[in-house]
């Protein structure tokens, strides 16, 4: 942002963006001012600061730009008749339409900032502690007072501004990755790793997080080996530790065994045919099956008229009326079937061809590093590509992310991040090759 006003207020402002949306989460989704959510008061206020054209520029070179505003118009007309309908709701249900603009922010970042990798991992590095903060806050949250004010949204829903706890599920895995990429020392950083990763395991014992931290690894040992095998080997260690300590000692605290068999039948139950006389087990595997059951209820009204099968239902219509303790569940917790019944085939296919380009730029990006492995760009990009693909595949596949702002706003801010970085390096290598 050297190339405009307001340079470092603009950078402030986009460090409240990230802390507010991993640390406040759903309580700062609902935040607005006169029905107006707050996020999208910082969207307008990024998007007056921006160069439009040099975003769409790039946009065009990289054969992205026809694509987005397809994606964007196409969904736009849809959520205009849906609002006639269904009010508000509409917009909380097409809210990721709207967060795809913090996409063109992304890419001014990058463009118009004095030392936008250095920025950006400073900021990442300032709100680690944060996150430790957060992991103590949650253990001992029953003997202290964790409370801020009430927020409450224009639809009723209500929340604590501060302390929902809404994001730490996959908030202490991304911070134990920066840990991992950006603590200079590697004993230290190894186990803030293994404390937050653990943490999101044993607080919030689901199976997107076991997917994801598989996936880490995965992804670990394909771009960055090096750091794959020692954090591997150092995540083994301290496993077998607390394990050997357990059996040793006879000191239960760790309760190694216990929950590694947990996390066992708990990923089991997942599958149908899953036996078992636990009734918490009983209750998981039941979870699957209410899946198994919404998906196909939605199926069967998406393949009812060839009107919503190739247009979609609309933004604001709840897709199941199942409740939970009150709450009505409006989605089947999977973000692609929630397209394709929002948005019909062709939103689907729009939808699926916008994310597969950002996916083949995450990874071209990685391929042209023409730079040392353990670069600070490249784990940059590892490490927004990472959170990409929490958002595509465990998040996608089991949650109703895309009415997630919290999440869906700093995904499309990565995206544009990516996309500037990538531009750069092409730029860069082209000119280097002349």
């Amino acid at each position: 942002m050297a190339n405009i006003k307001n340079y470092y207020f603009l950078n402030f402002l986009f460090f409240l963006f990230i802390f507010f949306n991993f640390f406040s989460g759903w309580g700062f989704q609902i935040l607005n001012i006169f029905n107006f959510p707050i996020t999208y008061l910082f969207l307008i206020f990024f998007l007056m600061n921006i160069q439009f054209n040099n975003n769409l520029a790039i946009l065009k070179e990289l054969n992205l730009s026809k694509t987005l505003v397809l994606f964007f118009f196409y969904n736009f007309i849809i959520l205009i008749k849906s609002f006639n309908t269904y009010g508000l709701m509409s917009l909380r249900d097409a809210s990721y339409i709207l967060d795809f603009f913090f996409l063109l922010f992304g890419m001014s970042f990058i463009y118009q900032n004095q030392n936008p990798i250095l920025n950006l991992i400073k900021y990442f590095k300032i709100l680690l502690p944060m996150a430790m903060i957060f992991l103590i806050i949650y253990i001992f949250k029953n003997n202290l007072t964790t409370s801020s004010i009430t927020v409450f949204s224009p639809t009723g829903r209500s929340a604590d501004f501060l302390f929902n706890f809404s994001t730490l599920q996959y908030m202490w895995i991304f911070f134990g990755l920066i840990s991992l990429f950006f603590v200079k020392n590697k004993k230290i950083s190894y186990i803030l790793f293994f404390i937050l990763t653990i943490s999101s395991i044993i607080f919030f014992p689901k199976r997107i997080n076991y997917l994801w931290i598989t996936l880490i690894f995965i992804f670990l040992r394909t771009f960055n080996k090096e750091e794959f095998f020692k954090t591997f080997k150092s995540f083994i260690f301290l496993i077998f530790t607390m394990l050997i300590v357990e059996i040793l000692f006879q000191n239960n605290n760790f309760n190694v065994i216990h929950r590694l068999d947990f996390i066992y039948n708990h990923f089991l139950s997942s599958f149908p045919g899953f036996e078992t006389d636990d009734e918490f087990f009983l209750t998981t595997s039941g979870t699957a099956q209410w899946r198994y059951y919404y998906f196909k209820m939605v199926l069967t009204d998406i393949f009812s008229s060839p009107i919503i099968f190739l247009f979609g239902k609309g933004f604001g219509v709840a897709l199941t009326d199942f409740n939970a303790q009150g709450i009505n569940v409006r989605d089947p917790h999977n973000m692609y079937l929630s397209v394709f019944a929002r948005t019909g085939l062709i939103g689907l296919l729009i939808f699926l061809v916008f994310h597969i380009k950002i996916l083949l730029i995450f990874i071209e990006n990685l391929k042209i590093q023409n730079i040392e492995n353990s670069s600070q760009q490249k784990k940059i990009i590892l490490l927004l590509f990472i959170f990409y693909i929490y958002y595509l595949f465990p998040a996608g596949l089991t949650s109703a992310v895309l009415s997630s702002t919290f999440i869906s706003s700093i995904i499309y801010l990565f995206i544009g991040i990516n996309i500037a970085i990538y531009s750069k390096n092409l730029y860069e290598n082209y000119t280097n090759s002349q």
